[in-house]
């Protein structure tokens, strides 16, 4: 036995153009979605930047960097767990070169030197030690030590920071400026100086 009332799905004219327009539509807030997602994990806010309190001379916090870390280079990546440096990772190399090294001090989770208690200033203005700044939790957090003149960093800024900021957001990233005055910092990120 046949069923004869057997309906068929026609696809008219006016049915297509509100299926295509749904579509567009929701494709479209996906990338408006994606694009201000990426912009908002890659860029820093002014609570994450730091600045050196002299840039012609090196401050406290600059001498322990170069004399209990070793700091011969910028840019550099010290990686944080519990307020202890757990390594380092040299600058100027792409996201998936950086998540390789990340993982493996991750692992390895050396304990190189403990962050000191001495205050740096923050681009707004406050000053506090790193050890009192970034959240004391579990988490692992990445200090990037730049300069905001020095060609090996603005070649980072242009090829690669991003993407590194993507993966791993600007909740975790913490920036410090060596050699850079505030005003230098203030226009690199775009913040306005009050």
């Amino acid at each position: 036995m046949e069923i004869k009332n057997k309906k068929k799905f026609k696809l008219n004219k006016k049915k297509y153009i509100i299926l295509l327009s749904l579509l567009v539509v929701f494709v479209g807030i996906a990338v408006c979605g994606f694009w201000i997602r990426y912009k908002y994990y890659t860029t820093l806010p002014e609570s994450h930047v730091f600045v050196c309190d002299n840039p012609s001379n090196d401050s406290e916090f600059d001498t322990w960097m170069k004399e209990k870390i070793g700091l011969n280079w910028v840019p550099t990546y010290l990686i944080i767990k519990d307020d202890v440096v757990i390594g380092t990772i040299r600058g100027g190399i792409p996201e998936k070169q950086f998540t390789s090294e990340l993982t493996y001090i991750l692992m390895k989770n050396w304990q190189i030197e403990e962050l000191p208690d001495i205050p740096v200033s923050c681009v707004d203005g406050t000053r506090d030690s790193l050890k009192n700044v970034l959240p004391n939790d579990k988490n692992f957090y990445i200090i990037e030590i730049s300069w905001v003149q020095c060609p090996d960093c603005i070649f980072q800024d242009e090829n690669f920071t991003k993407d590194i900021y993507g993966k791993y957001s600007n909740q975790l990233i913490y920036r410090y400026y060596i050699h850079s005055t505030q005003d230098e910092v203030l226009e690199k990120h775009n913040f306005r100086k009050e």
